[in-house]
């Protein structure tokens, strides 16, 4: 009689586990939300340029406030009507208002601060507060 021995492999275990977690959380669990909406800001000496991705967002919806180094942005993308009979197999976009605000790396003048709002973006420059500004010092030698 021949016998076959095997050796058992912990890791083996452990990563056939985690296929099977893996599976299990992919099909049954909403899309993970990342921070809405996406930001990017560019600073200066003179002040920033923020720009917000937001599209099918109607710009006379966005609600945008800023509060010393502070920016608010609140709105709402409209729903998708469904056609009559249909239902969704994938629904990543969604429709709920939503609301960010962002800090600043510094204070800003909201009363200077511009608005445009171009294919799907927003974009905000705001500039520094005239006391805010950096100044140049001049070193004079004794």
């Amino acid at each position: 009689m021949t016998r076959i021995f095997s050796t058992w492999d912990p890791w083996q275990e452990l990563a056939d586990l985690q296929k099977q977690m893996n599976r299990l959380f992919s099909s049954r669990w909403p899309v993970r939300r990342e921070a809405f909406p996406p930001v990017n800001i560019r600073a200066g000496q003179e002040g920033l340029v923020l720009t917000a991705e937001v599209p099918g967002v109607n710009p006379d919806e966005l609600d945008v406030t800023i509060q010393r180094d502070l920016v608010s942005l609140k709105g709402r993308r409209p729903s998708e009507a469904l056609e009559e009979g249909h239902t969704y197999t994938r629904r990543e976009r969604f429709t709920e208002p939503f609301a960010r605000t962002i800090q600043l790396p510094f204070e800003v003048d909201p009363q200077q601060a511009e608005a445009h709002y171009t294919n799907g973006v927003l974009t905000l420059r705001l500039s520094r507060p005239a006391e805010h500004k950096p100044a140049r010092v001049t070193v004079k030698s004794a």
